[in-house]
């Protein structure tokens, strides 16, 4: 949350799927999340409800509020977290569905076994959420991209299973 860490979800595996429209995940990580989040069923706090991040390689895939909040005025309040267990060895795994997709640009290079993310331009949003905090872990064998004008550009190689 707002760039600290919260140790929910330690060596877990995520995915990415254009046909998830929430963000899934392990039951006791969701719970967590929650709760550490809590957010009020009626929205009141909507505007105190921290960023949520996700670290992947050493970078910060930020979500605002509204990315993953369904804010029904005061009648109610949606978060688009939903609870999967996926058992090991392909498990504990996170899915990030639509929220974290319409927020972050995905390239799927099958054919080199790459994904490649870069924040989404949006009409009327400024960029800036995704970090590299200072003391990332070393970027070597997954080097940054040449920064580009119109935002920050991540690249993580892909394992074959």
């Amino acid at each position: 949350f707002n760039g600290e860490d919260q140790n929910v979800c330690k060596d877990c595996r995520a995915a990415v799927d254009t046909g998830m429209s929430s963000i899934t995940g392990p039951s006791g990580i969701i719970d967590k999340l929650e709760e550490a989040m809590g957010l009020r069923s009626d929205c009141k706090n909507y505007y105190q409800v921290p960023r949520l991040g996700f670290r992947i390689q050493g970078r910060i895939f930020n979500l605002l509020p509204r990315d993953f909040i369904e804010n029904g005025g005061m009648a109610y309040c949606s978060v688009s977290l939903m609870k999967l267990d996926v058992p090991p060895p392909k498990g504990p795994l996170l899915v990030l569905g639509i929220p974290f997709l319409t927020r972050y640009y995905t390239v799927f290079d099958e054919e080199n076994g790459q994904l490649g993310f870069a924040e989404a331009k949006h009409a009327g949003t400024a960029p800036g959420l995704l970090e590299v905090p200072a003391g990332a872990p070393s970027q070597e064998g997954n080097p940054l991209p040449n920064t580009r004008p119109d935002g920050k550009v991540s690249r993580t190689k892909l394992k074959s299973e």
